[in-house]
């Protein structure tokens, strides 16, 4: 498994239809103009490609789609594969990595207590054998402590904090381990967060 190595990555949108099945053409159109930006990659089926609204079927499809599209480009493809159950997330993973994606990032799983969510944690990266970037969103429940323990296990090498509270994502920065990369994933907060040490942006 190899270093994160951070980076600019573009949220990718996923185009669907009035029924809200998804377009494959349109997103790769979506994939091609992005991949014409001064970014690192993309980051795909997160919040802003509503993933969480996709099949199964439709987030492996735009997964394959985006790889074989940034792959001649030199873009890294992190794909989010958070899901209801931590059955079809490491399902998401695994074929993630089969179609050649750099990472797999994950938000918090519903339901589940803090032990079982980090056995989740750390099944992810064994899983897809992928950098493995968690999540940070401003309905976590999670503490600085507990968040602290799960960027502490093997095989995570980075998080995306969307939090509001610049404070807290300071706080992630100065408690991760090292060689663990920050993501900053609110816009207003990238410069401020990449000078205070964030490894990159989503």
């Amino acid at each position: 498994m190899e270093k994160n190595s951070g980076g600019i990555l573009i949220p990718l949108c996923s185009p669907c239809d009035a029924q809200d099945r998804f377009l494959p053409g349109e997103f790769e159109q979506a994939v091609r103009l992005s991949l014409r930006e001064p970014a690192d990659g993309l980051y795909v089926c997160g919040g802003t490609g509503e993933g969480s609204r996709m099949g199964t079927g439709e987030r492996m499809q735009a997964c394959e789609a985006a790889v074989e599209l940034a792959r001649p480009a030199g873009k890294k493809v992190l794909v989010q594969v958070g899901a209801g159950d931590s059955e079809t997330s490491l399902l998401l993973a695994r074929r993630a990595a089969e179609a050649g994606a750099d990472g797999v990032s994950t938000v918090p799983l519903p339901g589940l207590s803090w032990e079982e969510q980090l056995a989740y944690y750390a099944e992810l990266p064994q899983a897809s054998g992928l950098e493995t970037v968690l999540y940070y969103t401003p309905g976590c429940t999670a503490t600085l402590e507990q968040m602290k323990q799960a960027l502490a296990l093997p095989g995570i090498t980075g998080i995306k904090s969307s939090t509001n509270d610049f404070f807290f994502t300071m706080q992630l920065l100065d408690a991760r381990p090292e060689g663990v990369v920050l993501f900053n994933g609110k816009d207003e907060y990238l410069a401020p967060a990449v000078l205070q040490g964030a490894g990159g942006g989503i």
